[in-house]
């Protein structure tokens, strides 16, 4: 009887203890947001991570890889760069800041940084948005982006590269990795696929012979139709569409096209 209840406590003793390192691991958020077009062609966002349960666990941050997924074509046929923007647009300290921004084929990738050891980690944030990672931009050499970017984190771990968060607890370096946690919030960037003519360049037999850049209005369907925002992309030459991204728009109200106003001509 001693025995069964001497094993009893061990086995009630190893479960407490496998709650309590469960327990002292970090949770967080990974968002890329704050989605701005500084150009047609040119796209900035950043990267926050967030501790979301700091009356549990601390966090130190160790490493970590981010990658994403997106849509090839939003390149709209031009080649496609992904670097870091321009400023010193983050939070953590250098050695624990991605070292290297990347592009292959559809995959974007930022590189793991220096490896940081235990006690000299930076502490993430649980206030706000939390710690900002770094500030990103992705540009085309075309004249403007087409269509969605299809952005997604890359959390598949038996593929390479993907997004791996490491943090450091009392077991040592640890891998805290969540995909749920991982999410894009575009914001209010919102994409009309619009197709025009315009007037005096239209050949019904071979439709246009240049591309145009044009610059299209958004404004309130009330009086006195005030302008809400504004797009510039390029109407395609076989197709007669282009792509335009608003910041300032929302889902959920409808707006006049108030005018599309040509800006120059790209010969091809």
């Amino acid at each position: 009887m001693k025995n069964i209840t001497k094993l009893t406590v061990i086995i009630i003793t190893i479960f407490i203890s496998l709650n309590f390192c469960k327990a002292d691991n970090p949770a967080y958020t990974l968002t890329a947001q704050n989605f701005v077009l500084t150009a047609p062609n040119i796209l900035d966002f950043d990267i926050y991570i967030k501790h979301t349960n700091p009356g549990v666990s601390t966090f130190e941050f160790a490493i970590a890889e981010y990658s994403f997924n997106y849509n090839a074509s939003y390149g709209n046929g031009g080649t496609v760069s992904f670097s870091f923007a321009p400023g010193n647009n983050s939070d953590l300290p250098v050695n624990a800041r991605p070292r290297k921004a990347m592009v292959k084929n559809s995959i974007l990738r930022l590189s793991s940084n220096s490896t940081i050891g235990k006690g000299s980690g930076p502490v993430i944030s649980s206030t706000g948005n939390g710690t900002r990672v770094t500030r990103v931009r992705l540009q085309t050499t075309a004249s403007s982006f087409s269509g969605s970017s299809g952005l997604s984190w890359r959390n598949t771990p038996e593929r390479k590269p993907n997004t791996t968060v490491i943090a450091f607890t009392a077991a040592g370096g640890v891998n805290i990795t969540s995909p749920p946690a991982h999410t894009i919030n575009s914001g209010s960037v919102k994409t009309l696929n619009l197709n025009c003519v315009i007037e005096g360049f239209y050949n019904g037999g071979s439709n246009l012979n240049s591309s145009d850049t044009v610059r299209v209005y958004l404004r309130n369907t009330s009086f006195p139709f005030n302008l809400v925002d504004s797009s510039i992309a390029v109407i395609n030459s076989s197709t007669l569409s282009g792509a335009f991204l608003f910041n300032n728009s929302s889902n959920a109200v409808t707006y006049y096209i108030g005018e599309a106003q040509k800006l120059h001509r790209d010969m091809e």
